[in-house]
């Protein structure tokens, strides 16, 4: 298994709201989660950090027995693991001043043998990469409900200009409710979790052909990003690249 992540300032924010974090259970069992803070420097980062570091920490704890989880089990599990993180984010914006109206994006994705389960709130993205680019989750955002109501298509959301608009985060409200979303890779796949900083200024089809054209995961992370800042940086870059992993199966 090859597995990378970079974060960025990026050209204009004077502070990296990014977070990221990545576990190795063993060969074929990870965790990555990816979060895009909001709310200024301290709220922002405070938001993102803990929820990426708990997230992973919930998890590690409960690593043995989630493989055995039924299918619904696992998806009440990464469910709730998010319910909670947001309930912690949330009581402490509100004893915090300091912190009021923090908040956070985050995708998680637990990767076991050829499975992935991912928990997603904001419009960070989870994307697979094989012979062709695939987005798995769906951006909670304004421009996002737009498109899918049919008021603009995609090509106008990428300029609209309340493309940043979100409609779902972390520590915002007292509740939330994730989308989770489970599949199988296969054994050529790359797994990419990134910050909208990424995709905001790089192509989907840029992105494949970069992830197509090498199988170093530090070497396509940081490109990813470069590539990026050299589009204008005008945000956080965040990206996480997970590949040739073991455990994917061959269709």
């Amino acid at each position: 298994m090859n597995y990378y992540g970079h974060t960025d300032i990026g050209n204009i924010r004077a502070n990296n709201e990014d977070s990221f974090a990545i576990k190795i259970l063993d060969e074929n069992y990870i965790v990555s989660v990816v979060a895009d803070g909001m709310g200024g420097h301290k709220g922002g980062k405070e938001a993102s950090s803990f929820a990426a570091s708990e997230f992973v920490r919930i998890f590690e704890e409960n690593a043995s027995a989630f493989i055995n989880y039924s299918e619904k089990q696992k998806h009440n599990f990464l469910k709730n693991a998010v319910i909670k993180i947001n309930k912690q984010l949330y009581k402490m914006s509100q004893k915090d001043e300091a912190l009021s109206g923090m908040g956070t994006t985050l995708v998680a994705c637990v990767i076991h043998n050829s499975a992935y389960y991912i928990a997603n709130v904001g419009d960070s993205r989870l994307y697979t990469v094989s012979t062709k680019i695939n987005q798995i989750t769906k951006d909670h955002s304004f421009v996002s409900e737009l498109v899918d109501m049919g008021v603009i298509t995609k090509e106008q959301a990428k300029n609209h200009p309340n493309k940043n608009v979100i409609t779902r985060a972390l520590g915002t409200e007292a509740s939330v409710e994730p989308d989770i979303y489970t599949g199988f890779l296969t054994k050529d796949d790359t797994v990419l979790i990134c910050t909208d900083g990424l995709t905001n200024m790089v192509s989907d089809e840029t992105i494949l052909g970069i992830i197509k054209d090498s199988d170093d995961a530090s070497f396509i992370s940081q490109k990813l990003v470069s590539l990026a800042k050299d589009n204008g940086g005008t945000d956080n870059i965040t990206a996480v690249i997970i590949k040739n992993f073991a455990g994917g199966e061959t269709r």
